[in-house]
């Protein structure tokens, strides 16, 4: 095809007017209607927040207002007190309490000797199967 002969095909197109079958209009028209009417308007989803998400947001403020008071608030050195009144008392439990520091200690260095000991034979046997 030419362009002259495409040419015609279009004048030909639009000078024929295309009929539409009947009742179409009105049909188009009702179907348009029923869809704007079924269709609703959509939230945004900040309008769906549940009510238990604000709830829970005014306690994680009041929540961080509490611990920012409590954090701001000077704090009190701590008081040093004696544990015993009397002299006496003291130097007591003192002496026992170093009396067993130095049976436990007694103890971990017969543990640790024993243990060098056995050491001391292992190597001495190595050593008698090496010069073999």
């Amino acid at each position: 095809m030419n362009e002259q002969q495409i040419d015609a095909l279009i004048k030909q197109a639009l000078q024929t007017e295309a009929q539409l079958p009947e009742g179409l209009e009105k049909r188009l028209s009702a179907h348009i209607d029923a869809l704007a009417a079924a269709e609703q308007p959509r939230l945004h989803p900040h309008r769906l927040r549940p009510w238990w998400i604000g709830i829970s947001g005014i306690a994680a403020a009041f929540a961080g207002a509490l611990l920012w008071i409590a954090l701001e608030r000077p704090s009190e050195p701590p008081v040093m007190a004696d544990t015993f009144s009397d002299p006496k008392e003291a130097a007591l439990v003192a002496e026992k309490a170093l009396v067993l520091l130095s049976q436990n200690l007694n103890k971990g260095l017969e543990q640790a000797q024993a243990s060098t000991e056995e050491m001391r034979q292992i190597n001495q046997i190595i050593n008698k199967h090496l010069k073999e």
